[in-house]
Formats: C-alpha cells, sequence, structure tokens
C-alpha cells in the first residue's frame, strides 16, 4: 500500500474524547488512539462520524513521551475517512482525522 502520510505515526493507544464542532456542536465521545503523528490520528469509537466533519480531540500524553510528566493536549482537525471493523457484538469504527492545529492545555503533574 502507498503511504502517502507526510509524519511518522507512532502506534500508541491512548483515550481520547473527541466532539464534532462543525457542522454543529455535539456531546463528547470517547475512544482510543490507534497511532498518532503530528499531522494526524487514527482511533476507534463506537461514535458515528461522517467525513468532512471538524472535530475536536482531547488527547492525554503520557510520561513516558513526554520529559515533564502527562499532558493534555486539544487538537483540531477534520474526519477524513470512517471504516466499519467486523467484529464484536459492539459496532466498531475505526476514524481517521486530520490535525489541523494543537494546544497543550496543562501538565497533569
Amino acid at each position: 500500500m502507498d503511504n502517502r502520510r507526510g509524519a511518522h505515526r507512532f502506534p500508541l493507544q491512548l483515550p481520547v474524547q473527541v466532539r464534532v464542532t462543525a457542522p454543529a456542536w455535539s456531546a463528547r465521545s470517547t475512544g482510543t488512539t490507534r497511532d498518532i503523528s503530528s499531522t494526524g490520528l487514527y482511533f476507534f469509537s463506537a461514535q458515528k462520524f461522517a467525513a468532512g466533519s471538524v472535530v475536536e480531540v482531547l488527547v492525554t500524553l503520557p510520561q513516558r513521551i513526554l520529559p515533564r510528566g502527562e499532558a493534555q493536549v486539544r487538537c483540531q482537525g477534520r474526519v477524513l475517512r470512517v471504516d466499519a471493523l467486523p467484529g464484536g457484538a459492539a459496532p466498531v469504527l475505526g476514524v481517521a482525522a486530520s490535525i489541523d492545529g494543537s494546544d497543550f492545555l496543562s501538565s497533569l503533574h
């Protein structure tokens, strides 16, 4: 498969909170990342997302990858693709999203 990504992806399973901000605000949903880079992320969620939706993703980066301890990062981006994943009793979706901007919100330690 051709790799069109511009940044190296890191295979990190991190909890995320995701909220669609456009076309309309929605309640937060939760998920877990499969991988993340400086320009995008792929996460698993039971929540349905539409390609093209603008999203805000809140992720906690663990101490093992940050020298000063855990920190929360808020990322703004767009849903690029939604994959229906087989298996399990509850439907699980894989969501690919761009990261167009981000802000460190706090250090947790």
